[in-house]
């Protein structure tokens, strides 16, 4: 049996050949060529997206998240648009059969998931003092974090999620790039309109660095600093939390693995906005329109979703029940002992698998 120890190094092997050998053989994932140069010409289509998408003329609003993230390995084109198909700050692998236990994983990964530890240390706390009540909270999407994730080098970061959201939320004026909007009118139609993205970011969304990442090459790190459409707010220090809580729509997002922050914002007034990957522990629990606001890591559809809630003919009420029911779901079924109970159900399974009398009756009793 291979040791633990043999693990594979990052550096010998690009990151997306190694993950895409969890698909079958048959999928696009391990039949597509790899990128001579992952993420430094990002391409967005929908090539890959009818089985969890709305079709492109409705929006392409994603229909099935969980869709999106089991069926990775039918969609190739992602090898250029997620930083841990790219180059994944902190990556090993082993071929060998082991139990890992993990805070969350990609689809196709066997990993046993259990509840982060950031969350069970409270180490990012809600303060509800702190909170803004939802007719005193700005009809914006806001963001603020850093480039986290991936190690940066050359222009790959060009094709990271954080980088792309940025970079299309804060366009230049002199570049005079437009969008399509899909706008829904007072008696229920839906209309197309096709506006400048200076105009819709400056009205629609609050997306900004808080701070320069701080992982590469000195060159690569460099290029991102001065890249045009990123902009970087407070003078590159620290922000305070608390600045989600002005926003009615505030927005969470893969990082290195899951986003730490997540349970926080749902146990605020604001209602999510979540675009990721990654798979947690109590997911089971969560429902994608309901508990928050799922957003396609292709970023397609942003536009269509922040018109409908603070566009012209907007529907704020909607969005209002979604943070209602996503701070219900945070103080319901994600808390510590949630957490609690899952583990302890976790560890019994594991000790009955683990046990050389797993088949006898007596671990009927005990689960």
């Amino acid at each position: 049996m291979e040791r633990i120890g043999d693990a594979g190094d990052a550096a010998t092997r690009p990151a997306y050949d190694v993950i895409r050998q969890t698909c079958p053989p048959s999928s696009l994932a391990r039949r597509a060529p790899l990128s001579p140069s992952p993420g430094t010409n990002p391409h967005v289509s929908q090539r890959h997206t009818s089985r969890f998408t709305t079709p492109p003329q409705l929006g392409a609003f994603l229909a099935h998240p969980d869709l999106e993230r089991t069926t990775w390995c039918d969609q190739p084109d992602l090898q250029e648009l997620h930083q841990t198909f790219i180059r994944p700050l902190s990556f090993s692998w082993t071929d060998g059969v082991w139990p890992v236990f993990s805070n969350s994983k990609l689809a196709g990964f066997a990993d046993v998931l259990v509840p982060a530890w950031y969350t069970w240390y409270d180490r990012m706390p809600y303060d509800e003092a702190k909170d803004v009540e939802w007719k005193g909270k700005a009809n914006q999407l806001y963001w603020r974090g850093t480039n986290t994730g991936g190690r940066s080098v050359g222009l790959e970061w060009m094709g990271w999620t954080r980088s792309r959201l940025v970079s299309k939320v804060n366009r230049l004026i002199e570049w005079r790039h437009e969008d399509r909007v899909l706008v829904a009118t007072a008696d229920n139609r839906t209309l197309s309109a096709t506006l400048p993205s200076s105009a819709l970011n400056a009205a629609l969304a609050d997306v900004a660095f808080a701070a320069p990442d701080q992982h590469g090459d000195a060159d690569s790190l460099e290029s991102q600093s001065t890249e045009p459409s990123f902009r970087f707010t407070d003078g590159g220090h620290y922000v305070p939390f608390e600045h989600n809580y002005l926003f009615k729509a505030v927005l969470d997002l893969d990082g290195t693995a899951y986003s730490g922050r997540f349970p926080t914002l749902m146990r605020s007034r604001s209602a999510v906005v979540k675009s990721r990957l990654f798979t947690e522990a109590l997911d089971d629990t969560l429902i994608p329109w309901y508990h928050y606001v799922p957003l396609s890591v292709r970023y397609t559809e942003l536009y269509h979703v922040l018109a409908y809630f603070f566009g012209l003919a907007a529907v704020p009420a909607a969005l209002y029940k979604v943070a209602e029911r996503g701070r219900t779901w945070a103080t319901e079924c994600a808390r510590r002992d949630d957490a609690l109970v899952y583990v302890y159900l976790l560890v019994l399974e594991w000790a009955r698998l683990c046990a050389d009398d797993r088949e006898s009756d007596a671990w009927n009793l005990v689960l």
